[in-house]
Formats: structure tokens, C-alpha cells, sequence
């Protein structure tokens, strides 16, 4: 379960509002321009934003990043009814670039720089 990054005003992320959970996840598709590791997972967590698991034990992943964005200043679709951050989908490209769509931000474009 993803725990709030410290100093957030809510307790968990099913306590800050709208949907929340695992959504999305990266595929491959067999696709030479996007990523294909047998040991990482990009996931797609609603408000939780983006959580990236290192799964080259796949008993005992481990979390080795996230991104939660900000919530949005400003509404651009109907949902979610809180107007907070709804990270939906996640790709992520041979060069390691993760891209990650939020109902009302758009698109974030991300790298990963943590270990390898």
C-alpha cells in the first residue's frame, strides 16, 4: 500500500479524495521503441500518482520510486468530482523516458535516475 510522501495533509491516499489504487501499467507490446525489463513495473496509481516497483525477486517487490504530482490548479474534464491528481496511464520508451496522463494535467514526462 503506497504511504503519502511525509508532511502530506492527509493520513493515506484513500483518505485524500477521489479514486485511488492501481490503474495502468506499462506495457512493451513487443514494441523496439518501448522499454522491456523483466525486473522493473511502472504502475499507474490515481491519486497515488506514478509508483515503480523493482520486481527482479518477483516474492518480494520492492517500491524504488514514485511521483505524485501536484493537485491540479484548475479542472479541464469532469472528473474526478475532488479535484485532486488522477495519474491514469504510463508508457515508457526505449530511451527510458516515462510519460504519465492525468485527467487534468495532461501529460508528465519523467526519468528514472535512481539504481539501476
Amino acid at each position: 500500500m503506497p504511504e503519502p510522501p511525509a508532511g502530506s495533509p492527509y493520513p493515506s491516499f484513500h483518505d485524500k479524495g477521489a479514486r485511488f489504487g492501481p490503474h495502468n501499467l506499462h506495457h512493451w507490446q513487443n514494441n523496439p521503441h518501448l522499454e522491456s525489463r523483466d525486473d522493473r513495473l511502472y504502475l499507474a496509481y490515481f491519486n497515488a500518482g506514478l509508483r515503480v516497483f523493482d520486481i527482479a525477486d518477483p516474492y518480494r517487490p520492492q517500491e524504488i520510486a514514485y511521483y505524485v504530482p501536484p493537485d491540479p490548479p484548475l479542472r479541464r474534464g469532469l472528473l474526478p468530482d475532488k479535484l485532486v491528481t488522477q495519474s491514469e496511464d504510463v508508457l515508457v520508451d526505449s530511451r527510458g523516458y516515462i510519460y504519465v496522463t492525468d485527467k487534468n494535467w495532461g501529460v508528465h514526462i519523467l526519468e528514472y535516475t535512481g539504481a539501476e
